[in-house]
């Protein structure tokens, strides 16, 4: 009988490149990975402070000490040395969307296509994270779009009754 697998998706951003990360592990010390396109697979232990693992592929063996701070991971190891921001694939995705990670991070994209049913803001206007933009009607309901950071409206790119399509930039927002 096998062990259940436990999979995890994350989205690493790396030198400003997005690198889909899927992780498949079982209680037996065995891991499959893809990063990227590539593929493969060890076995593995953490040290009993949590902060080191010992990956074994084949012949080789590499331990590796990794330190997480918020999203920012560290890696290091002998001839390794990787910092990058990790975020959960799902609210990666979701934030991404709402224009609050990555390049262009105030930068408000439609997720989906929909309509533009009502806007609660205007171009120069000061916004706090959170606060309402517009009400976009997609799959008959109506969704508030949320200011992904603090700042000033500096590109209003939709109007009420307006159609927009999956990926459309509708808002931007950029430093006070």
């Amino acid at each position: 009988m096998s062990s259940p697998q436990t999979i995890r998706r994350f989205v690493a951003l790396l030198e400003g490149e997005e690198v889909e990360i899927e992780i498949r592990s079982d209680d037996t010390g065995q891991v499959n990975y893809k990063v990227g396109e590539r593929e493969g697979s060890a076995q593995y232990s953490v040290a009993a402070s949590g902060d080191a693992v010992l990956l074994a592929q084949e012949a080789r063996q590499l331990a590796l000490r990794v330190a997480w701070e918020d999203d920012d991971v560290s890696v290091m190891g002998r001839n390794v040395s990787l910092n990058c921001a990790l975020y959960p694939e799902s609210r990666f995705l979701v934030s991404k969307m709402q224009g609050g990670i990555g390049p262009g991070a105030g930068t408000v994209a439609a997720s989906m296509p929909g309509r533009v049913v009502k806007v609660l803001t205007e171009e120069g206007a000061s916004v706090e994270q959170g606060e309402g933009l517009l009400i976009l009607e997609a799959m008959k309901m109506e969704n508030e779009i949320k200011a992904p950071r603090s700042g000033v409206v500096s590109s209003l790119k939709v109007a009420e009754g307006e159609s927009v399509e999956s990926g459309q930039t509708m808002v931007e927002i950029s430093d006070e």
